[in-house]
């Protein structure tokens, strides 16, 4: 399982007006998507942690680290992986060789 990276603000700390619009993190979210998207035979999943973190909302008062909420928000991404069916790909199960 790879995720893609949250948006972290571009400002200082504690500035009224952050930006969060990281051209470095975007630029490596389209890397890794694109990765999992081109290696189909290695069972890759990607969870999109980018969009399930809305900044504004989600973010710490650092403007980089998730808050509470913004914690719980990531959970429920990974969770929705881990448990989803549709990809085939049975995360969960223990394999065992006899």
């Amino acid at each position: 399982m790879l995720s893609t990276l949250i948006e972290r603000s571009t400002r200082p700390l504690c500035d009224p007006n952050p930006v969060y619009n990281n051209v470095n993190v975007s630029n490596l979210n389209a890397l890794i998507s694109n990765l999992v998207a081109s290696r189909t035979n290695d069972r890759l999943i990607l969870v999109d942690q980018h969009g399930n973190i809305i900044p504004a909302t989600h973010l710490s008062e650092d403007g980089v680290h998730p808050n509470p909420t913004g914690y719980e928000q990531m959970a429920v991404g990974w969770f929705d992986k881990l448990t989803d069916t549709s990809s085939n790909i049975d995360i969960l199960r223990c394999q065992t060789n006899n």
